[in-house]
């Protein structure tokens, strides 16, 4: 794995039907990309994205099939495809078991405004890994507009870390429609909640205006 998400292991998948491969090289794409070695994988991923659709269709696969190092390699493949079967499967890869697939799947999730990724993203906001929940938040911040509606029922929520992390990604949300979810988080029981709130406020140039008459 490259990107400081962790180490690969020199795993072998099987060979994927043939009938699933279509292109003659694509078989030795894929088992490039499952090498196990940073620098061919990475060489297999950019060629493998440019096959478009045949790309989604084994990179899927191999999120099923493939052990961690090699489903974290499918999520890559996957974050190269500006496609909504590639958005599909990036969002089902927010759940794997291991933290470090999730958080290049909300790290491929980035610039999305897919209505089903984003709600998936607000739910990994609670991910039990600090570095998957602080990806989705900032993929939920460049989502603008689209990402409100996710994100303030996330705010709802009774956890002090899980609307820390919303607030944090709503403070980052360049789009005005922030501002009054904003303001409401102002008198939040929690500190860091209203520090997100306070400087939310002042990117959007609403600093010190709640203080006056």
């Amino acid at each position: 794995m490259t990107s400081g998400f962790g180490s690969p292991r020199a795993t072998c998948l099987s060979r994927l039907p043939t009938s699933e491969v279509g292109l003659p090289n694509l078989q030795h794409l894929i088992d490039e990309l499952t090498s196990g070695e940073d620098v061919r994988a990475e060489r297999a991923s950019q060629r493998l994205a440019e096959t478009g659709p045949s790309a989604v269709s084994l990179a899927s696969q191999l999120l099923i099939l493939g052990d961690p190092d090699q489903r974290w390699w499918a999520v890559r493949t996957l974050a190269r495809l500006a496609t909504p079967d590639a958005t599909r499967a990036l969002t089902s890869a927010l759940t794997d078991p291991k933290a470090a697939v999730r958080q290049a799947a909300a790290l491929g999730l980035r610039g999305t405004i897919d209505a089903a990724a984003l709600s998936a993203l607000a739910v990994a906001l609670a991910d039990p890994d600090p570095l998957t929940s602080r990806l989705a938040g900032d993929a939920l911040a460049e989502a603008g507009s689209a990402a409100i509606p996710s994100l303030s029922r996330v705010l709802q929520d009774r956890r002090p870390r899980i609307r820390i992390e919303a607030a944090r990604a709503l403070a980052l949300n360049s789009d005005p429609a922030a501002i009054p979810h904003l303001f409401l988080l102002l008198e939040d029981n929690s500190s860091l909640v209203a520090y997100w709130a306070e400087r939310g406020l002042e990117a959007h140039g609403q600093g010190m205006v709640y203080f006056l008459p």
